[in-house]
């Protein structure tokens, strides 16, 4: 009994330090994701920032949360500070607990000096793993801080996929309806009330309202990044959450507000899919989405590099480079959300060309704010 009498301490400050580490940890980890999302935010908007003059305001704001950072870790220190030397002293005061306590049995005759050392011997080697793990104590609380974090997005809910659903898609998309759809972000602030349309293969359905009134969303809705409250979309005439949204997402294709080109050449950014189509059919896919600039001038088709951000083009030629995407994906759905929005006039007549050679025999969707964008559009839902 003397020999353990010290173990409940032992625990109990494990238990306790343990959850102090691991807090410290977790906000460190809190802080450097801050930090880092911070660092990748200034950096592309470094023009907007020296242009407004507001580098005095990024470096407080970034000082502010560096040292944070600063004070988790001397938290984490002082926990480590404290733990270490708290485990030295109930090492030492069983120590003397069993020599205090093992010397009395051993004057009075009770038990020899050979049992005495033996149990000394025992209660260092209590000790010993005890001691490895204190030292190792840092890193199994800064691993189990991370692991939070890991599991926490594991765990995160898969959005608008039954996996018991039919594995593969539609052969075809004939038709999407939205029927009696709901959908809000936030419980109890709804963005789309009883909303219902139909759009059929061949036809094209223009969306325009005001900032906020849910025309993305509509959009968000049929890629699958959300599911509705209540309602129901069909892919003809069948539920949305019967098909596996890969197998729907691999018949269409977006074309964003502001176009993304990775870094690469022309060829890497037309193929983002396993595809087995050769230069012919990829120049083709250029030529329909007029960017013959690509084969002028000495640029080397789809072979001219593309370097970060989609430099060196302008926006107009990245936004017809992401049309010819759309074009060599050949989708049975195209989705158009705002592609005119970054334009120049003469660039806006170039990419509404396109638009409407892609839109031929598919099911169009296009978000504009602009009414010229949509006005030959077959339906215009506002």
């Amino acid at each position: 009994a003397a020999t353990i009498s010290m173990v409940p301490f032992v625990i109990i400050a494990i238990l306790f330090f343990s959850k102090m580490s691991r807090y410290a940890f977790r906000v460190m980890r809190e802080k450097i994701a801050e930090i880092n999302h911070s660092f990748s935010e200034n950096i592309s908007g470094i023009r907007i920032i020296q242009t407004l003059g507001s580098m005095d305001h990024v470096f407080k704001k970034f000082d502010d949360s560096n040292h944070e950072n600063f004070k988790a870790g001397l938290l984490q220190i002082k926990v480590f500070g404290i733990f270490m030397p708290l485990i030295e002293l109930f090492s030492l005061a069983s120590l003397c607990i069993i020599i205090l306590y093992g010397g009395s049995r051993v004057m009075s005759g009770e038990i020899t000096i050979g049992i005495l050392v033996a149990f000394i011997s025992y209660m260092k080697m209590f000790f010993r793993p005890v001691r490895d793990l204190s030292e190792k104590f840092n890193l199994l609380q800064n691993a189990f801080a991370s692991a939070e974090r890991i599991v926490k997005i594991l765990n995160e809910e898969k959005v608008a996929d039954d996996f018991n659903a039919l594995e593969s898609g539609p052969e075809e998309i004939n038709k999407i309806e939205f029927r009696n759809l709901n959908f809000s972000y936030k419980k109890g602030e709804p963005v789309l009330k009883n909303l219902s349309f139909k759009i059929e293969k061949g036809k094209s359905l223009g969306i325009v309202g005001h900032t906020g009134a849910g025309k993305s969303s509509i959009i968000n809705l049929l890629s699958g990044f959300y599911t509705c409250d209540s309602g129901d979309i069909l892919i003809n005439d069948k539920n949305f959450k019967s098909y596996r949204i890969e197998n729907i997402r691999k018949k269409s294709a977006l074309v964003m507000q502001e176009p993304v080109l990775f870094s690469g050449t022309i060829r890497d950014n037309l193929i983002q899919r396993v595809m087995q189509q050769d230069d012919q059919y990829l120049e083709k896919a250029l030529i329909n989405a007029n960017c013959g600039f690509l084969f002028e001038n000495g640029r080397k088709g789809l072979e001219e590099r593309v370097l970060e951000g989609g430099r060196p083009f302008s926006s107009g030629e990245k936004q017809l480079i992401c049309i010819a995407r759309a074009f060599a994906f050949d989708p049975q759905l195209i989705i158009f959300d705002e592609a005119t929005s970054y334009i120049d006039s003469e660039s806006e007549k170039n990419v509404h060309s396109a638009m409407k050679k892609l839109m031929q025999n598919r099911i169009s969707v296009l978000i504009a704010h602009r009414l010229s964008t949509v006005k030959e559009t077959d339906m215009i839902l506002v």
